[in-house]
């Protein structure tokens, strides 16, 4: 199988096939999204020796979505929506890894298996969140390794799910570039900023909502740029905001604007838009949320939820420094973490 990246990103050296491990998607490992980056960067790096995906067309989301509802409804549908029970079957003696909460339902028929979560459930405004985070725990539990994108999601599938450290992987060193540390000054106020993230995700209209909000009317000479999947009916319409669809380079898309802003509330994971930005090397205003897991910023004016700093430092740029110190603390090197018995449990 090809190591598949996505397409503005350098592929990683290609690693021997993994013989005897399968990967099942809800997805197609090529999409270009946050999730579809950590996916196609766990197969170049780990290697299966194949791949279950969903197709992205709706009839295929349809048919699934039912078909797991009525096979498993005492399991939250959060993880029912992809469930091909009868291809997983014929691989039930290799190693079977489930990418993305959707096909975790799979766990209560292969208690061997490998649970990638990407973000967890519990983070999730479901409506009948207490069912989500009881299926959640019983399915984590049942794995044979957890796999997270960052330390804090670690400690809550720990704590709150009770899975042993031993059972739990943080595999975002084994994925992630070496970063550089950069330093960035400005002259001047910042005037044109990007946002990444496509308008048909409840968290980034919500995240375009609030610089809308509590943002623009306090800074009425910034221009925004949405860099995303097109999606007319959810864009929210503002003459600071220009929408640029996707980008065939987002690295020289970035170049082009003097700051990302990532006004994101889930803590969960690793924020991929993040990371994107500090690996081509620009600057980030950010929450907390956005910087979890990630390395941050020596000036904290970069990292706050408070609009009337937003609005300061966008007005007055401070100096924007990522340190070696910051990166090794956040992002330690593979080549410090033996991978071996995770992978070859």
């Amino acid at each position: 199988m090809k190591p598949i990246t996505r397409k503005y990103f350098t592929p990683l050296p290609a690693k021997r096939i993994g013989a005897g491990r399968v990967i099942v998607c809800s997805f197609p490992l090529g999409i270009a999204s946050g999730s579809g980056w950590v996916s196609s960067r766990i197969a170049s790096r780990v290697g299966f020796e194949s791949v279950i995906a969903r197709s992205e067309a709706w009839i295929a989301k349809v048919f699934w979505a039912v078909f797991g509802a009525a096979l498993m409804p005492f399991l939250h549908p959060a993880f029912t929506r992809f469930l091909p029970l009868q291809k997983v079957c014929r691989n039930a003696n290799k190693q079977i890894w489930l990418d993305l909460s959707q096909t975790f339902g799979l766990a209560f028929f292969f208690d061997r298996a490998v649970l990638i979560c990407h973000d967890l459930q519990c983070h999730r405004p479901h409506r009948l969140k207490s069912w989500a985070r009881a299926s959640e725990r019983f399915l984590l539990r049942r794995a044979a390794m957890v796999v997270v994108l960052s330390d804090r999601d670690a400690t809550i599938v720990r704590r709150m799910y009770g899975i042993k450290s031993a059972r739990i992987l943080n595999i975002v060193p084994l994925i992630v570039p070496t970063m550089a540390p950069f330093l960035i000054s400005f002259d001047g106020p910042i005037t044109r900023a990007a946002f990444l993230g496509s308008m048909d995700r409840v968290e980034n209209r919500q995240a375009v909502q609030w610089l809308v909000e509590n943002i623009f009317p306090r800074v009425p000479a910034l221009m925004v740029t949405i860099i995303g999947r097109p999606s007319p009916p959810d864009e929210i319409a503002h003459p600071q905001l220009v929408y640029r669809g996707f980008v065939s380079d987002l690295a020289q898309e970035l170049s082009r604007h003097a700051v990302l802003l990532a006004p994101l509330a889930s803590p969960a994971g690793i924020k991929i838009k993040v990371l994107e930005a500090l690996l081509a090397q620009r600057a980030v205003l950010g929450t907390p949320s956005a910087y979890s897991g990630l390395p941050k910023p020596d000036d904290r004016a970069w990292v706050t939820s408070c609009p009337e700093r937003w609005a300061a430092t966008l007005s007055h740029p401070p100096h924007f420094r990522i340190t070696s110190g910051s990166v090794s603390r956040a992002l330690p090197a593979a080549r410090d973490i033996d991978y071996t018995p995770w992978l070859n449990f």
